[in-house]
């Protein structure tokens, strides 16, 4: 696909329904207090970036409208770019043309996950930042190297999935994972205990 029509199909799909809710669409499947604080932080001077292990270009379509958070500020996953003519020759050998267009290859350049969200971060935005989000063993790098002899304040913030009955939490694997990240010198954020609200309002959880 070229990169307009991937962002059409992305948006495409989000207007779908999730199997395991009711009144949800993936274009609605974004944490309430998620969103509040991205909010909160850009009111108050802070730059906020995405730093994904999902595609770069899905985030970027699937956030537009829903956070103000500019393009050039997604980092994730990324696959080959190449020219729409280019064919198989190799991207030195090859001049992009008027006729071009940018399209999607199948090869993939890196998985945005572990010690590779530290190398992106360093790659694309230049700075240590001050404070991390996450939810994930794939976030625990990233975390570890925002308050790692960071020169200013910072803190990184783990999510741990433990709400079973709004969500599809598994509170047993959350307790490991808390323990786990309290250990390492994060701040923990409880679903169950510390979200008033996860999804809009008329958005349930459907029997099992």
């Amino acid at each position: 696909m070229t990169l307009s029509e991937f962002d059409q199909y992305v948006k495409d799909y989000a207007k779908t329904k999730v199997a395991g809710f009711k009144n949800m669409t993936w274009a609605d499947a974004f944490y309430l207090p998620m969103q509040e604080v991205v909010s909160y932080l850009q009111k108050n001077g802070f730059t906020v970036y995405i730093v994904s292990g999902s595609d770069r270009y899905l985030c970027r379509s699937l956030v537009e409208g829903h956070l103000d958070i500019q393009a050039n500020n997604v980092i994730g996953m990324d696959v080959v770019l190449n020219a729409k003519n280019q064919g198989y020759v190799d991207g030195l050998d090859y001049t992009y043309t008027f006729d071009d267009e940018l399209v999607r290859g199948d090869e993939m350049l890196i998985k945005n996950l572990k010690m590779n969200k530290v190398f992106l971060i360093a790659q694309e935005i230049g700075k240590q930042p001050v404070l991390s989000f996450g939810n994930s063993s794939g976030d625990q790098s990233m975390a570890t190297y925002v308050i790692d002899e960071n020169p200013y304040p910072s803190m990184a913030f783990m999510l741990v999935a433990d709400d079973d009955v709004r969500d599809y939490g598994d509170p047993q694997k959350a307790a490991g994972l808390k323990e786990k990240w309290i250990g390492l010198g994060f701040t923990v954020i409880s679903m169950k205990d510390d979200f008033k609200t996860i999804y809009k309002e008329d958005v349930i959880k459907k029997e099992q």
